[in-house]
């Protein structure tokens, strides 16, 4: 076209442009708009209205040259349409602007307002966090105060409890000591001296083993049960040794259990005296002792007349009120497990053979923690 154009030969130079630059013109122009199709925007369909509208109509203009001014209208109305349509793409494109702008302000409020509630609510936890903490101290401070208030209690009710301790033993140990003199008193009755020696040698060291372990608060579980074999062995030359006593084997974390001394003492008098001595035939006390974490178990059982014949007698009321020994003896483990959170438990069972009485159990639960 350049060419055609120096040289000045018009014909050729409408050739070309008819021929070569309408079509590639053309075909540029439709790549252009499905290039512009595929993009992501609003502007693309005002745009390519305005400039398919503005192509058709040039090209009806150019190919119908011959009409004379109609070319000239078909060429005003091609712009005017696609001005039209820029303008409207222009005015799309502002609006989509101010749009975007009043979201992107619409979420930095939203943002804002976020944040202030997040900011609140950090607050109120913290001031959560600080009244809990400010809680906590008061209670531990409360607590190291009670716990201080609860030792000294403690201390205190500890010297109160050996106190009382010493003088229900004082009243113990009189009373056992009465028993034992009875049997003394028997074989000097009866002139019985080989016995009466034999006699005064247990009964000495059965003295000096209740006045060595008066001294003491506890003593081994293992001790007050030799202390009871020596005592059984006294009462048994009363019997004409027709007792048989059946001592339990124990273990070794069994064996160092503490409790109070002659706390087994009243319970075997009574089987001796109520249930025993008045019986015929074979004569049997039976001691089983089991523990576990929270209880001492201790079974005293014998084969004698029973409770019930016993209270007939009138030689013991157990099913009304216990002797003074045992009484003593329960307020005794009372006072030493009094810090203990289980409590002492003794109960008596009636045996029967035939619907017979056949002796007695008393079980004794002692709390070890």
């Amino acid at each position: 076209m350049l060419y055609t154009s120096i040289i000045g030969n018009q014909r050729l130079l409408g050739m070309a442009y008819a021929f070569f630059f309408l079509p590639t013109i053309t075909i540029i122009a439709v790549i252009t708009m499905y290039i512009l199709y595929t993009m992501d925007t609003v502007l693309k369909y005002y745009v390519l209205s305005g400039s398919i509208i503005y192509l058709l109509l040039s090209l009806t203009a150019f190919y119908l040259s011959f009409l004379g001014h109609l070319v000239t209208t078909l060429f005003y109305i091609a712009t005017f349409f696609e001005n039209i349509f820029f303008a409207l793409g222009l005015g799309a494109k502002q609006k989509k602007i101010l749009m975007d702008k009043n979201t992107a302000q619409e979420k930095v409020i939203e943002e804002h307002q976020q944040n202030i509630a997040l900011q609140q609510k950090v607050h109120s936890k913290l001031d959560k966090e600080v009244a809990l903490k400010t809680a906590e101290i008061l209670r531990l401070n409360q607590e190291k105060e009670k716990e201080k208030r609860t030792k000294l209690a403690i201390e205190f009710s500890k010297k109160t409890l050996n106190l009382r301790m010493r003088a229900l033993q004082t009243q113990m140990n009189p009373h056992f000591l009465f028993n034992s003199l009875n049997s003394v008193k028997y074989y000097i009755i009866q002139n019985k001296k080989e016995d009466a020696a034999y006699f005064l040698s247990k009964l000495s060291k059965l003295l000096r083993k209740i006045l060595d372990n008066s001294q003491l608060q506890e003593i081994s579980l293992k001790e007050e049960l030799a202390v009871m074999q020596i005592y059984i062995e006294v009462e048994n030359m009363r019997m004409e040794n027709e007792i048989t006593l059946i001592l339990p084997t124990l273990k070794p974390t069994t064996e160092r259990i503490k409790l109070p001394p002659l706390v087994l003492q009243p319970f075997i008098e009574n089987a001796i005296w109520h249930g025993l001595a008045l019986k015929k035939g074979k004569k049997l006390i039976q001691i089983e002792i089991q523990s576990n974490k929270d209880y001492l178990s201790i079974c005293i059982a014998d084969n004698g007349i029973g409770r019930e014949r016993a209270a007939i007698n009138k030689a013991a009321k157990l099913t009304k009120k216990e002797s003074l020994g045992i009484s003593l003896t329960k307020e005794r483990l009372e006072v030493s497990t009094t810090h203990l959170q289980n409590k002492v438990k003794i109960r008596f069972e009636d045996l029967y053979t035939k619907e017979k009485p056949a002796g007695t159990k008393v079980y004794i639960n002692i709390p070890l923690r």
